[in-house]
C-alpha cells in the first residue's frame, strides 16, 4: 500500500472512533420535571377524631354566591369520607376555591383549602394557619361539590330570570 493509501485509512480511523466516544456531559444531561411539593396524608387519628367530635362543617367559597354549613352528625360524617387516604401533591396552578372549617364546640379545629379544578382536586388542611397535610378528593366529594355547585348556579339563573 501506498502513503496516501495509509494515510486516508488512519484519517477514516480517527473520524470513525470518534462516534464510539462517550458523549460529553452537556449532552447526557437530562432536564429533570420539577417535583411537585408534598405533604403527608391527613393522620388517619384525626379524621377518626373529627368523625367522632366534630359537630359543625362550613364550606365557605371565594367566587361563587353559596356557602354551606352542616350541623348534623350523620351529613358531617358524610363529607368526612370526601378526604381520600391517599396524600395529595400540591400543584403551584391550582387556586383554591374556597375553605372548609371543621369545629368541634364552636372551636375550629381543623381548616382546608379546597382546590377544585380540572386536575386539581385536593384539600390542603390547615393547622394553626400552616399547610400541614394535603389530601386528594374522593368521586364522592367531587360529585357532591358538583352536585351543590350546579344546585347553586341554577339558583342563581332563577333567581335572575325572575327579576
Amino acid at each position: 500500500m501506498n502513503r496516501i493509501t495509509l494515510l486516508f485509512i488512519f484519517i477514516i480511523g480517527c473520524f470513525s472512533c470518534q462516534n464510539d466516544a462517550p458523549a460529553s456531559e452537556e449532552e447526557t444531561t437530562v432536564t429533570q420535571p420539577t417535583a411537585k411539593p408534598t405533604l403527608p396524608s391527613l393522620p388517619l387519628e384525626t379524621i377518626q377524631y373529627l368523625w367522632e367530635n366534630c359537630d359543625y362543617v362550613d364550606y365557605v367559597f371565594y367566587t361563587l354566591p353559596i356557602s354551606m354549613s352542616l350541623n348534623e352528625k350523620g351529613s358531617i360524617q358524610y363529607v368526612l369520607r370526601h378526604i381520600s387516604a391517599d396524600a395529595a401533591p400540591l400543584d403551584p396552578n391550582c387556586k383554591p376555591i374556597g375553605r372548609i372549617f371543621y369545629q368541634i364546640k364552636g372551636e375550629n379545629f381543623l381548616e382546608a383549602d379546597i382546590f377544585f379544578q380540572k386536575g386539581c382536586t385536593y384539600f390542603k388542611f390547615l393547622k394553626d394557619g400552616q399547610a400541614t397535610y394535603a389530601n386528594f378528593m374522593t368521586d364522592d366529594g367531587i360529585n357532591y361539590l358538583n352536585d351543590n355547585i350546579a344546585k347553586a348556579s341554577e339558583m342563581q339563573r332563577n333567581a335572575q330570570q325572575a327579576q
